[in-house]
């Protein structure tokens, strides 16, 4: 018993120990798919220490990066494992054929799971050095077909693309143009208008093929008469138009007739109608014809050929229509064409306010030219029925400011003339009536010739015919000084006045008559006819003072009148005596004589 209870105690260890060897070799043996189960379980967001995993550096083992099972201080910069001989030996490099630079890897490749997303920016790169890149090893450089140059790739081509580049043309030499535009560069189309000049010699190097400076000249190689070489209708799409189905037939050159090279359009040119046969116009200028221009529907009637009117140097908007005989034209027949159909064709008809009537234009219009100046022949016009047509309207009427009257036109106007002359005659059958002169010699109406008072005319309010009895003149008149009060005569009569006014050489009465200031014309001047009848008031004027003899009498003296003269020294017993009168002269102060009328006893 004891032997078989050491035996199963013994067996009991012996199998214990088997198993937990058993146990050891299972775990050994499936370590690493523990602990790779164990990493797929660990949940770590690897955002948090700044470097997000992306693109290829998703599915790297942990250890690749974190070596030696370090965590802390990884770096995080490209090039610290992009580079040879770096910490992590499986990292891509930058290749030998790399542009050359010493920046920073995401400057340029913005994914972790490719190298060839880059952006490259241009930035930083000296203008000019596009070769040392841009040499079809490093970088794409110019093609086999590439235009022939030295100049560097920035000189025509932008960093963005190589489409759409500028090329200046500097330095390329006039007539060169074939260099390039033969083989490398646009080069001639076929259909291109046929020409042996270099392309400069239309097109600029500023603008595109598509536009040029072709101006006809000889430097452009364009021969007289040769037009027909690129205007035959081969070369429309270049503007180089050729006749068109409706033209002129004509053989001649288009130089011939259009010399503008702007456009074919006639306004710039010359038909040379030279060896047309006249009266044969209808050959080219008909509906359907080969001429743009032909009678519209709504020319004046005739059947005449166009240059019985129009002329071959002008437009047919102009014409030499003379009326004549040879233009179709027969008296009595105006308003064929003068009925208000053809006014575009200056052939007018009667206006709304013409003078009513039957008759044909040329029984008063005999100008061509045009219709005024008419003679309106008024021959079986009733008498003093001129308002009919003299209403303003169809004829001239009555202006605003004619003279009154309700009288006819004819009762002062003849008919064989104007309207500006007259033959008034101040007539009682031109209705004037005695003593109403003023109806029209008011000042209204003086550009009739009717005229009015003027400023310094006589002050009165009779009626002109009271003094005026001449109808032609208002010189002449007679006043009739009726009712003119006594001493009043001056206020007419002086100088610059409306009466005869007081002569130079007049007496001084004024001065030298006693009191002779208050004096008028009526103290002497008893007539109203004549200032030449007169009787001598010497004012009671004593002389000496009171009153001056001498001032009229003194030898010497030439006023008007027929006074007798001497000097005061006239008499031999002369004593110192100053005046006529004075003491032991002349009376009134004197002795002799009978004052103012006699100067002796």
């Amino acid at each position: 018993m004891t032997n078989s209870a050491d035996y199963f105690r013994r067996l009991s260890l012996r199998i214990g120990a088997l198993a937990v060897l058993g146990l050891f070799l299972l775990v050994f043996s499936h370590g690493d798919t523990l602990a790779a189960e164990a990493k797929r379980n660990v949940r770590f967001d690897h955002v948090k220490t700044g470097f997000p995993l992306t693109g290829a550096h998703v599915t790297l083992p942990c250890e690749t990066c974190h070596v030696q099972g370090t965590f802390k201080g990884t770096p995080k910069k490209c090039e610290t494992c992009h580079t040879p001989g770096s910490r992590v030996q499986s990292a891509t490099v930058k290749p030998s054929n790399h542009v050359p630079t010493n920046q920073a890897c995401n400057q340029c490749h913005s994914s972790t799971a490719s190298w060839k997303v880059a952006r490259f920016t241009h930035v930083g790169v000296a203008p000019h050095q596009c070769g040392q890149c841009h040499n079809n090893s490093i970088a794409p450089g110019k093609p086999s077909n590439h235009p022939v140059t030295n100049q560097p790739c920035d000189t025509c081509h932008r960093t963005t693309t190589w489409m759409s580049a500028a090329f200046t043309h500097l330095g390329v030499m006039p007539g060169a143009c074939a260099t390039c535009h033969g083989s490398t560069a646009t080069r001639k189309p076929s259909n291109h208008i046929p020409t042996n000049l270099s392309c400069d010699a239309c097109h600029t190097t500023g603008g595109s093929f598509t536009t040029s400076r072709f101006t006809h000249t000889a430097t452009q190689g364009v021969m007289p008469l040769q037009c027909a070489t690129c205007h035959n209708g081969s070369y429309t799409q270049w503007n180089a138009l050729g006749k068109h189905a409706t033209h002129v037939a004509t053989t001649a050159s288009c130089d011939t007739c259009h010399t503008g090279y702007v456009s074919f359009a006639m306004a710039g040119s010359t038909f040379n109608h030279a060896g047309v046969t006249p009266g044969s116009c209808t050959t080219c200028h008909a509906q359907g014809g080969s001429a743009t221009t032909f009678k519209p529907a709504n020319h004046i009637p005739t059947t005449l050929s166009c240059d019985a009117c129009h002329s071959t140097g002008g437009t047919f908007t102009t014409s030499t229509f003379t009326h004549s005989a040879t233009q179709g034209v027969i008296a009595g027949q105006c308003s064929t064409c003068h009925n208000g159909s053809y006014t575009q064709w200056n052939a007018l008809g009667k206006h709304a306010a013409h003078v009513a009537t039957t008759a044909s234009c040329d029984t008063c219009h005999t100008g061509y030219a045009t219709f005024a100046g008419a003679g309106f022949n008024h021959t079986g016009v009733t008498p003093g029925g001129c308002a009919s047509c003299h209403n303003g309207s169809q004829a001239i009427g009555k202006p605003a400011n004619h003279i009154p009257t309700t009288l006819s036109c004819d009762a002062c106007h003849s008919t064989g003339g104007t309207f500006t002359t007259s033959s008034f005659t101040h007539s009682v059958t031109q209705g004037v009536i005695a003593g109403q002169c003023a109806t029209c010699h008011n000042g209204a109406y003086t550009q009739w010739n009717a005229l009015g008072k003027h400023p310094t005319h006589v002050a009165t309010t009779a009626s002109c015919d009271t003094c005026h009895k001449n109808y032609t003149s208002f010189a002449g008149a007679a006043f009739s000084h009726t009712g003119i009060s006594p001493g009043t005569c001056s206020t007419c009569h002086y100088q610059g006045g409306p009466g005869l006014g007081k002569p130079t050489n007049h007496i001084p009465y004024e001065s030298q008559l006693l009191a002779g200031a208050g004096m008028n014309c009526d103290s002497c001047h008893k007539s109203t006819t004549s200032f030449a009848t007169q009787t001598m008031n010497h004012n009671g004027s004593l002389g000496s003072g009171s009153g001056w003899c001498k001032g009229c009498h003194a030898s010497g003296m030439n006023y008007l009148g027929a006074m007798e003269k001497k000097s005061l020294t006239h008499y031999e017993r002369y004593q110192g005596q100053t005046d006529c009168s004075a003491s032991g002269c002349h009376r009134p102060l004197g002795d002799r004589g009978t004052p103012y009328s006699r100067w002796t006893n």
